[in-house]
């Protein structure tokens, strides 16, 4: 197959990653180009692929130095900028002979502007409906033109009253990069993440402290979180007990998980997916997290314990549960539902279907048009 992949250009589609979006990304493309597929990967001009790279970020400046504010009053820089890029994007999308277009930019330019090509186009939505995207899908309505995909059940359910149909297809993640145990020794229990409010780290770490049990946290702390972590966070930082990292590399974390008890999930929000679940359970470590979003769909009670959203007295009493989990159920449950060659052999099926209904459309119409 010939395949367009269409990433944002905020960041680039490389290592080490922004999150988990370029993450999938750089997967799928890469594994797609493995699998004999012909892959033209747009994003930004940094990105690090195995596909044929198309920068979308070559806008500059200068092309709109003479406008401002007053003239375009709804618009600033970088809004212009994204328009201007993807519409040169699509334009050069629309001249080629693309058997799948995939977007996965979260882009509403990107939204609208795939929903006119004459190829077989596919958004894949990872996010919950984000205002930019809510208003694409409302312009579109009635005149969908492309096929949708979404991480989780959940978020399709999310998704219900914006798009006509949607097909699930879970993240994976690279489970071999992760080393794992069979058995653990350690006593103290690790979350990582985001540092933010709705990531409620610091329900983690009430949890621990009622069964006087040692916790180490790790994450990055982005600038508008940093009130959060100077209210919630930093007031545990002299408990001997409670230990943060900063933010660690990919292999930093493997070494906290594999010596870890289990990992606490306290995410307040509805995740659409959770890479934290996968990566953790890779490690054969088991997982205590609250019932929000897809985790109900995406664990097991083989690998984890789950317990009601915001609840720190069941977070606590799960602390005593989890012993019982076995770490190589652990490992197992990742390689079976969480790898990214699932993931991949999913999202070439659909590709697959969506052909052989296109196919079959042609044939009926020109069918109709003989007779």
């Amino acid at each position: 197959m010939k395949i367009a992949i269409i990433a944002h250009a905020k960041f680039p589609i490389a290592e080490p990653y922004a999150g988990g979006l370029e993450m999938i990304t750089h997967l799928l493309v890469d594994a797609l180009v493995d699998r004999g597929h012909q892959v033209d990967l747009y994003a930004h001009h940094k990105s690090q692929t195995k596909a044929n790279l198309i920068a979308i970020d070559h806008f500059k400046g200068d092309v709109i130095e003479d406008l401002n504010s007053e003239d375009y009053p709804i618009f600033n820089n970088l809004q212009l900028g994204h328009l201007i890029n993807y519409s040169r994007v699509f334009n050069q999308i629309k001249s080629k002979e693309y058997d799948i277009v995939h977007n996965h930019s979260l882009n509403i330019q990107a939204l609208l502007l795939g929903n006119m090509l004459p190829q077989q186009v596919i958004t894949s939505l990872h996010t919950p409906p984000l205002t930019d995207l809510k208003v694409a899908n409302l312009i579109l309505k009635d005149l969908h033109n492309q096929y949708y995909t979404s991480v989780s059940n959940s978020l399709c359910k999310q998704w219900k009253k914006f798009i006509p149909s949607c097909t699930t297809i879970r993240n994976g993640i690279d489970v071999s990069r992760w080393e794992y145990v069979t058995q653990k020794s350690s006593s103290f229990v690790f979350w990582y993440g985001r540092i933010c409010k709705e990531k409620a780290p610091h329900l983690a770490i009430e949890a621990a402290l009622l069964k006087n049990k040692e916790i180490r946290i790790a994450g990055p702390i982005d600038q508008e979180a940093q009130e959060y972590y100077d209210t919630y966070i930093k007031k545990y930082i002299n408990n001997p007990l409670v230990t943060f990292l900063g933010h660690l590399s990919q292999s930093e974390l493997n070494k906290e998980l594999l010596k870890s008890e289990c990992c606490l999930f306290t995410s307040l929000w509805d995740e659409p997916y959770g890479l934290v679940l996968a990566e953790t359970l890779a490690t054969g470590t088991p997982l205590i997290a609250f019932d929000t979003g897809a985790v109900n769909e995406i664990l097991s009670e083989k690998v984890a314990v789950i317990v009601e959203k915001g609840n720190v007295n069941q977070l606590a009493k799960a602390l005593d549960k989890v012993k019982d989990i076995d770490p190589s159920i652990c490992r197992a449950y990742a390689e079976g539902h969480m790898s990214y060659e699932r993931m991949v052999d999913d999202y070439i099926a659909l590709y697959d279907h969506i052909l052989e209904i296109s196919q079959f459309l042609y044939d009926t119409q020109n069918s109709v048009l003989r007779t």
